[in-house]
């Protein structure tokens, strides 16, 4: 597409001393990754693709292999149109199938999923950060916000929060990193890769990124 679309990080260098460093629980809303549009479908794609057709894996809802198989195979070709419809310009084409394929596993009653568990979840969080992001024509600033606890080494977060009318700030979801940190030890940067594909954060406890 001539003007690429991206999940924009905007680095906040906040710190939310009463925020608890215990890990999201299930439910919260999904963290979206910044990067560039038709990367994160590609990445849905390949992920479509790499998926077990037997029944027994869980994966899919059809009542055999062959039939778990076609249809991943056909998310996967819509994924494939979006992408198709974004290089042509063509916003309200791409969303559509992308909303097409989160149909497919959103868990409504109506119409019946083709995907189910872990990974019917996974996939519609994503395409639905994706989904926001052509929506808001790829402005949308979004924050990312370093959380460390206070006055003890706990589990680090990245808190991500949308810009509003105002700029008031909606939490999107948060991220417990692998690493350990402290408010009071020192201040702990974060910085986005120039593709703004990755995210980076260091941690002062567990002295790691």
């Amino acid at each position: 597409m001539k003007a690429g679309l991206a999940l924009v990080a905007v680095v906040a260098a906040i710190v939310l001393a009463a925020f608890s460093g215990s890990s999201a629980a299930v439910g919260d809303p999904a963290f979206c990754p910044p990067g560039e549009v038709e990367t994160l479908i590609a990445e849905q794609i390949a992920v479509l693709g790499q998926l077990n057709p037997a029944p027994s894996a869980g994966v899919g809802t059809g009542k055999n292999a062959q039939a778990n198989a076609g249809r991943f195979g056909s998310l996967q070709a819509r994924l494939q149109d979006a992408l198709a419809a974004l290089a042509a310009g063509n916003t309200a084409g791409a969303l559509e199938a992308i909303a097409s394929v989160v149909a497919k596993a959103d868990g409504a009653l109506s119409p019946p999923d083709w995907l189910t568990g872990a990974t019917a979840t996974a996939v519609a969080d994503a395409l639905g950060c994706i989904t926001g992001a052509i929506g808001a024509g790829g402005s949308n600033a979004n924050v990312y916000v370093s959380v460390s606890p206070d006055f003890a080494v706990g589990p680090h977060r990245i808190v991500e929060e949308t810009i509003g009318a105002g700029g008031s700030l909606s939490l999107l979801g948060s991220l417990t990193t692998s690493g350990d940190s402290n408010l009071n030890q020192s201040e702990q940067g974060m910085a986005v890769s120039p593709d703004g594909s990755l995210v980076f954060v260091s941690h002062n406890a567990s002295q790691e990124v």
